[in-house]
């Protein structure tokens, strides 16, 4: 199940592609408030289109009878789902803190226009669109998700010495270096999460665990760069991402799948 995980986990890339593509143009049409307008469009029309289009599979001849409901306690207990969740919870903090002021420091310290900086910002965002479906079928091939989801964090802290520092061509090289290394993460943490809760009736709670760790990096990782950034530069703001990076490697580590 490695590589249809993959081909899912490009939901955000290809959602930040689009802000990366409209957004400055919403700016410079009718400001930032322009931005929350579209997306709050647009997720009323996936809500419209899902509604109308999405089917749940009709169950096969040979369809088992369905089992006896699972407790919420019993599968929230399982300490595995939770290393993995905080481990992607650490990744996302990580990222998001990077992409979202990653465009402002482009265009106010390299120079760049709000249209060129959004471009080279998505340079690694289009690079994961290849590497998560290739992750997926890496994870399936070597037989481990543990290997694929956990090693990455190791490049990811060294990685983030550079963002604030590299210019030219060293620029583009990290962000392509960083699109093919962090796909790996996404495809091989929701493809382990319902391996982890090991009954298919348990995997919807193991992936619930997982976004709302995803959802709490995404909250946390921006406002912890922002204030950093700020207080102490963009160059400390980047390295206070390594011990994050760090901790993901740690929890993902610890976690006991194939």
């Amino acid at each position: 199940q490695g590589m249809p995980m993959g081909v899912w986990a490009t939901w955000v890339p290809v959602g930040s592609l689009l802000m990366y593509a409209f957004g400055p143009s919403l700016v410079a049409a009718g400001g930032w408030q322009s931005v929350w307008w579209f997306g709050a469009i647009f997720a009323v029309a996936a809500f419209v289109i899902y509604l109308l289009f999405m089917r749940e599979p009709q169950p096969g001849g040979d369809a088992q009878p369905a089992a006896a409901p699972p407790r919420l306690r019993d599968s929230l207990a399982n300490r595995n789902i939770w290393l993995l969740g905080l481990a992607f919870g650490c990744f996302n903090a990580v990222f998001l803190g990077l992409a979202t002021f990653y465009p402002t420091f482009l265009s106010e310290v390299r120079g760049y226009s709000l249209r060129e900086a959004a471009l080279i910002a998505s340079i690694s965002t289009m690079v994961v669109l290849f590497s998560a479906p290739v992750a997926g079928i890496l994870s399936d091939r070597i037989g481990s998700r543990r290997l694929v989801f956990s090693l990455p964090f190791l490049a990811i802290a060294v990685m983030f010495l550079l963002p604030f520092r590299v210019t030219g061509w060293q620029l583009y090289a990290l962000l392509i270096v960083m699109g093919l290394v962090v796909g790996a993460i996404p495809t091989a943490t929701f493809a382990a999460a319902p391996e982890i809760m090991g009954k298919p009736e348990l995997a919807g709670i193991g992936l619930a665990v997982i976004i709302m760790c995803q959802n709490l990096g995404m909250f946390v990782g921006p406002i912890l760069f922002g204030v950093l950034a700020q207080s102490f530069g963009w160059i400390t703001a980047g390295s206070a991402m390594i011990p994050l990076a760090l901790a993901g490697f740690v929890f993902a580590w610890r976690v006991k799948v194939r």
